[in-house]
């Protein structure tokens, strides 16, 4: 059982040795389930749409420079997810390769301004859904 698990990408004024302040960052996969039969409980997996490091959003460092890919993946059967919260990232919210699954309560937020937009070679809106199953 994995349980209480948060994560975000953002940009945020705070320093401390390891953590430059309005610093840009990044993260391919929020949390990934690998095997079977896996229990997950509760989790906030999140791309901030603002931060305070600038006053301008949607334009907010947060928004524009951070790059976040998917939230949740999971690869494997029967897994059980409790309260699945996955917002903003630019990529599938979730990605599920798996038969037998259960989510008990999912709650999504699309992102609001996406910077791949503006970078070559992707394509956000057209391919990236909230909930993929494959």
């Amino acid at each position: 059982v994995a349980s209480d698990l948060f994560a975000r990408v953002g940009s945020f004024k705070y320093e401390t040795y390891f953590h430059k302040p309005c610093a840009a960052k990044q993260a391919n996969i929020f949390v990934q389930v690998d095997g079977s039969d896996n229990v997950v409980d509760h989790t906030w997996l999140w791309h901030a749409d603002h931060d305070d490091c600038s006053n301008k959003w949607p334009d907010s460092v947060s928004a524009v420079s951070c790059v976040s890919g998917n939230g949740l993946v999971v690869y494997g059967d029967r897994t059980i997810v409790y309260g699945l919260q996955s917002e903003h990232t630019m990529q599938d919210q979730v990605y599920w390769r798996g038969n037998g699954g259960k989510v008990f309560f999912y709650q999504n937020e699309l992102p609001y301004i996406n910077p791949y937009f503006k970078r070559p070679g992707y394509n956000f809106g057209m391919d990236y859904v909230s909930y993929r199953v494959d």
